[in-house]
């Protein structure tokens, strides 16, 4: 019998991953070689995992978020951020300054650099009441963290972000999303139907950048295609504004090619402006 874990209003959702700052530089003609090139920058709260619980908070659906915290003011700042939103934070604080994640782009060529450690990823040896959450959202490719989940609360549902995760835990996995390169690095080929023989109660989104996006549900799958006249634009956070967008219309018991749908709309305006995260809904 094929069967897909369904989201509903009544879920108690837990997002675990990483709480940093986005250094984001963006310039619109190539940069030169030994000068000063002056071009815009700002730092923002980030994060791909805390971007998510961000926007769901804007989106009016607060869930609780778990990940290490810097003890500096950029630490108190992440959290203050999300308690402004609705949101619920856990973790501990560790002795160490909060993570920079800087992006640097501009026509010619993109640079990504981040100092984050090990330090700030949760992991199996941290106690957490996870038998109190209904369904689980990460991008940290652990096994360990999630047999131990499991082991607290074998109903848990999950859905992985970035990985594709290990096919022993299919039973559990409700969703997967992640871009077209993460997809091709960690499977070596793009056959997205294939893929899902492994994960059987499981649907998969694969973003495809300006050709679209891929999505596969209930033995059946469709496309939608990029926006015509594809523009530079602005790419940090949009992933993580496609992952909102989508878990919110499943919270509200939307059919999933509308979740799909507005999960690309909010990627495609999140594209067009110098942000990470989104400020308002559609």
């Amino acid at each position: 019998m094929y069967f897909v874990y369904t989201i509903n209003e009544m879920s108690k959702t837990l997002i675990i991953g990483t709480a940093l700052i986005d250094h984001l530089i963006y310039s619109d003609s190539p940069l030169q070689e030994n000068i000063c090139n002056k071009v815009p920058n700002r730092l923002y709260s980030g994060g791909s995992m805390r971007n998510v619980a961000f926007n769901l908070g804007v989106l009016g659906c607060p869930v609780d978020f778990l990940a290490v915290w810097g003890d500096d003011f950029y630490g108190q700042q992440l959290q203050k951020e999300l308690k402004e939103k609705g949101i619920t934070c856990h973790g501990p604080v560790i002795s160490q300054a909060s993570p920079i994640f800087t992006a640097l782009f501009n026509p010619a060529q993109n640079y990504l650099i981040s100092s984050i450690t090990p330090s700030f990823q949760i992991t199996a040896n941290y106690d957490f009441p996870y038998q109190n959450y209904d369904l689980l959202v990460s991008d940290v490719d652990d096994e360990f963290l999630y047999a131990q989940i499991i082991s607290q609360n074998p109903q848990a549902k999950f859905v992985f972000s970035s990985f594709l995760p290990q096919p022993k835990y299919a039973s559990h996995i409700t969703g997967i999303i992640l871009n077209r390169h993460e997809f091709k690095k960690q499977n070596g080929d793009e056959n997205y139907q294939a893929m899902l023989t492994k994960y059987p109660h499981s649907w998969l989104v694969v973003t495809q950048d300006e050709m679209g996006v891929y999505y596969c549900h209930q033995g059946s799958s469709g496309k939608l295609e990029g926006s015509a006249g594809s523009c530079w634009g602005f790419p940090i956070g949009c992933g993580d504004a496609f992952t909102a967008g989508l878990l919110i219309q499943l919270l509200n018991n939307q059919d999933f090619p509308t979740a799909v749908k507005y999960g690309k709309q909010l990627a495609d305006q999140l594209y067009l402006t110098p942000d990470n995260v989104i400020t308002k809904p559609l």
